[in-house]
């Protein structure tokens, strides 16, 4: 795919989640708690399956060759380049484990990594080693509130004692106060700021890496 069709389509998804995001909040107060949680939740989840799905689509476009947003070209990759390959690749480079010629053939999509982990990306696009591969990695390593969003989504979908306890250190980045749900940190003000909200800040950065990942080769 086109990096520039790549990113429109992100970016129209960040717009429509910039407008859910403040009907959530603005309903709040009108509905009940937990109708908020799990619109709250529902979002969540939205946002970082909309992640992966973007990150994994510009890696495999990357590979197989494409058009960065200012016209200049990214040439394809050598080697095989069909999802069952370039997935099976990433998961072992991952793990930092040996590649065979076949290994891919019963390779199944749910065996992929985690493509919007930002912890996994340098691994995953340093073995694959798309032509694009320095741009990639710069804008991905740029930020890292990604990764917040990954936790409090885990704890949103892991309701335990545990997952809501490794929230904690976000109280650090995110005027949270007394931690009672997870979804409690989305809405919560990022420290340095007056009025921004954690899932505010996730979405800038979101679209700030798409925006940076896509523009040039």
């Amino acid at each position: 795919m086109h990096l520039g069709k790549l990113y429109r389509n992100f970016d129209s998804r960040c717009e429509s989640y910039s407008r859910r995001i403040q009907q959530i909040q603005s309903s709040k107060g009108n509905i009940e708690n937990w109708e908020f949680n799990y619109k709250t939740e529902v979002l969540i989840s939205d946002m970082w399956q909309s992640w992966c799905h973007f990150t994994r689509e510009l890696i495999f476009s990357s590979c197989r060759g494409t058009l960065a947003r200012d016209g200049t070209g990214i040439s394809e990759r050598s080697g095989n380049n069909e999802w069952k390959r370039l997935g099976y690749e990433a998961s072992r480079n991952l793990r930092s484990q040996a590649l065979t010629a076949n290994g891919h053939h019963n390779f199944l999509i749910r065996y992929e990594p985690t493509w919007g982990d930002l912890g996994n990306i340098s691994a995953i696009v340093t073995g694959l080693a798309p032509h694009n591969m320095n741009t990639i990695i710069s804008a991905y390593g740029s930020f890292y509130k990604l990764k917040d969003m990954q936790m409090v989504r885990n704890a949103c979908a892991h309701k335990n004692v545990e997952t809501l306890m490794s929230l904690n250190p976000l109280a650090t980045r995110y005027h949270i106060g007394t931690l009672k749900n997870a979804t409690q940190v989305a809405w919560s003000i990022g420290r340095g700021t007056t009025s921004e909200l954690a899932i505010e800040q996730w979405l800038f950065e979101m679209n700030m890496i798409a925006d940076l990942s896509t523009s040039t080769n």
